[in-house]
């Protein structure tokens, strides 16, 4: 998806898909190091400044050379910020970018992996992953809606983003988050609906208006789909 998608994830290799065997070992191995503090040091000043894009690169460029984040690699490194995570040591900004660029991507995959045969069990390990570091760090859904621009989509990425905030929606321990980044939402799906005006409404546009009315219904302003056209 070029314009859902933070373009850092990629499969294992062709035709394998999801698989998340190489990322429990990566997750095993931070687990071990002895301290805490240590094991963030090692994420925030080694792995994600060599992994995520330099701020001064462009796309095609990073700092390794390397091409793509294996996805396993960045379900691993998102199950284990959420382990991790307490009050003392919280991500900084360069790794709460690369995590909200992990989940970003993961998730768009997921999308565009629904219905392949055999993933079935590896998509909800992979969906489990991301929505404990969306419900568990502080600010990481945040970042993730930010990153959506509806404007930057292809026509036939409308649907596969409405998928997936439907999805995010429908998910009872990210509720509190959602309402807390309620305008910034609406926004989204305004202009989702900005841009599919003049045709038949869509069933994945009507089933983002539903799931959006229903979670904003319980907000004290009581925003519904009224507010969104």
């Amino acid at each position: 998806m070029c314009g859902v998608s933070a373009p850092i994830i990629g499969a294992q290799s062709q035709g394998q898909g999801l698989t998340l065997s190489d990322g429990r070992e990566v997750c095993h191995c931070l687990e071990t190091i002895g301290s805490r503090s240590q094991c963030f040091d090692v994420l925030q000043n080694a792995i994600c400044k060599n992994l995520r894009f330099a701020p001064e690169v462009t796309p095609e460029i990073r700092p390794t050379g390397l091409q793509v984040v294996p996805d396993s690699m960045a379900a691993a490194l998102l199950r284990v910020v959420s382990r991790l995570l307490d009050l003392s040591f919280l991500p900084n900004e360069v790794l709460l970018r690369f995590l909200s660029d992990c989940c970003l991507s993961l998730l768009s995959l997921l999308e565009q992996e629904q219905g392949v045969p055999d993933s079935a069990e590896k998509s909800e390990a992979v969906r489990g992953v991301c929505l404990a570091a969306l419900s568990g760090v502080p600010r990481l859904l945040r970042l993730v809606l930010q990153s959506l621009h509806v404007s930057d989509l292809c026509e036939e990425e409308f649907s596969q983003l409405a998928q997936m905030l439907s999805y995010l929606l429908r998910q009872s321990q990210l509720r509190n988050h959602m309402l807390a980044n309620a305008a910034l939402l609406q926004h989204i799906i305004q202009d989702l609906t900005r841009y599919c005006q003049g045709e038949a409404q869509e069933q994945w546009l009507t089933d983002l208006l539903y799931c959006y009315s229903v979670t904003l219904s319980t907000h004290r302003g009581n925003l519904g789909i009224r507010d969104v056209y």
